[in-house]
């Protein structure tokens, strides 16, 4: 999310981001905000049945980094970003989150249009 179209977020709302995406020219980029635990499950790892733990996990070892360059000429698949792989995230909250991701196109400007189902678990202490 740009800074600019963070200005009609609440503090609160503005903490709970986790990832941003940010596009200049030819650059797209996703960006893990400070402290988040946000991680990146291949396809190959992702095919198999992903637990709660094993999102959890993976979202703990920060495979993603700082940041993951997601352009077309950046070679998502390369990267592991492509069709079949998952994000996932732990919410400050406990909460496990994961991304998959089921399409991708770019648009006119080589920016990866990224489409995800959402899955969302609660964790038992």
């Amino acid at each position: 999310m740009p800074d600019d179209d963070q200005d009609d977020l609440s503090a609160d709302e503005r903490d709970a981001i986790d990832m941003y995406y940010t596009a200049c020219g030819w650059d797209a980029t996703l960006s893990v905000a400070a402290g988040a635990k946000v991680g990146l499950l291949s396809k190959t790892e992702a095919g198999a049945q992903v637990t709660p733990e094993r999102c959890a996990a993976a979202a703990s070892g920060a495979s993603i980094g700082g940041a993951l360059r997601i352009d077309e000429r950046a070679d998502p698949e390369v990267a592991g970003f492509e069709v079949g792989a998952s994000l996932c995230a732990v919410t400050p909250q406990g909460r496990v989150a994961k991304a998959t991701i089921t399409r991708i196109t770019f648009d006119d400007d080589h920016h990866a249009l990224v489409r995800f189902t959402l899955t969302t678990w609660v964790r038992e202490s």
